[in-house]
């Protein structure tokens, strides 16, 4: 310690020996007689600077390496986040794709798997849909035809299908037949009417015709007697013909020859059904006939009532023949209807 004092300060030794030689004397006599405080201050004071200096230079340089190791610290360490959160949001993006491949996967996978049961659903609802169509019409065709061979009896009491709709099936075939049946009574009515307003009207005719070749008195009794009988028919059964008529063929469906023949007829005025026919309503205004005209009209009075009665019986045949299409259309309009009832409910 002593010698880094004297080391350090070399000129104060000097000056302090070069001064004077009773000073050097003095000095060195005080020095080996005892310590001198003022110079251990003074080098104590200078090594306390030296000391100073270097503790401040020594913290300087460990302030700016730690200040450096504390930058490089910290830029390695926001390097480092970086990079794991980069990582990171590496991880986690994968992640969520291979989550989203998974799950389109599923779905995809779901929606077949649904796609094919509800096409298997659909096949096995068509099948039974079918199945039970089938079933319902071959149990109306049967039943169609019980009805078309017995009526009501020929129903089949042992149907294999729902209690409750058997029931509403069986109620709405009975209202129907009800109906079918008053419209059919209705109709044979009407045509039973119209029947006989022909048979009148034919049996006027034949009165007239035969009538006819007969003397004056008879030709003058048969005046107001033709006349009433035309006035009589055509005022009070005229209508009735047209309407019943009208009815008739609105109702029917099928296109016989007969109907023009009927309209035509239905068109003319009464007591139109043969030539001689028409003459009567114009008998006053006409002049009287010849005797050759007397004589072939006496010849042709046999003929005129055969083909009379064959126009008759053509005119029943082609009635009966309509009752039975108006029947069969009547048939067929309710199974139509049944079967329309049916699939609705």
């Amino acid at each position: 310690m002593d010698e880094n004092c004297d080391d350090n300060n070399p000129p104060i030794l000097s000056s302090k020996k070069g001064s004077t030689s009773h000073k050097g004397s003095c000095c060195r006599s005080k020095r080996d007689s005892g310590p001198d405080p003022r110079w251990d201050v003074e080098r104590l004071r200078a090594t306390l600077e030296v000391e100073r200096s270097r503790n401040q230079q020594a913290h300087r340089r460990f302030s700016l390496e730690l200040r450096r190791q504390r930058e490089e610290a910290r830029e390695e360490r926001e390097r480092a986040l970086r990079e794991l959160t980069y990582r990171h949001e590496q991880q986690k993006t994968l992640e969520l794709l291979r989550q989203r491949e998974a799950l389109g996967r599923e779905r995809s996978a779901e929606v077949r798997r649904l796609l094919r049961w509800r096409s298997r659903e659909g096949k096995r609802a068509e099948n039974s849909n079918l199945r039970q169509t089938q079933e319902v019409k071959r149990q109306l065709a049967d039943e169609i035809a019980g009805i078309g061979k017995t009526g009501v009896q020929g129903l089949k009491l042992g149907c294999k299908g729902n209690g409750a709709a058997y029931r509403k099936l069986d109620e709405l075939l009975k209202t129907l037949l009800a109906q079918a049946d008053g419209q059919q009574v209705a109709l044979l009515k009407r045509l039973q009417q119209e029947v006989d307003l022909e048979k009148s009207y034919f049996l006027c005719h034949l009165l007239e015709a035969h009538s006819r070749p007969s003397q004056e008195e008879k030709e003058d009794r048969k005046g107001p007697r033709s006349k009433s009988c035309v006035h009589l028919l055509s005022g009070v059964k005229e209508g009735n013909l047209a309407l019943f008529r009208s009815c008739s063929l609105s109702r029917s469906e099928s296109s016989h020859p007969m109907k023009k023949k009927k309209k035509q007829e239905s068109e003319t005025p009464p007591l139109s059904s043969s030539p001689t026919e028409e003459e009567d309503p114009l008998e006053e205004d006409l002049p009287e006939p010849d005797s050759s005209d007397e004589g072939s009209e006496k010849c042709s009075t046999s003929r005129c009532s055969e083909d009379n009665m064959d126009d008759l019986l053509a005119c029943l045949k082609s009635l009966a023949l309509h009752i039975r299409n108006i029947v069969g259309s009547l048939k067929n309009y309710t199974a139509v209807y049944i079967l329309h009832f049916y699939t609705t409910d």
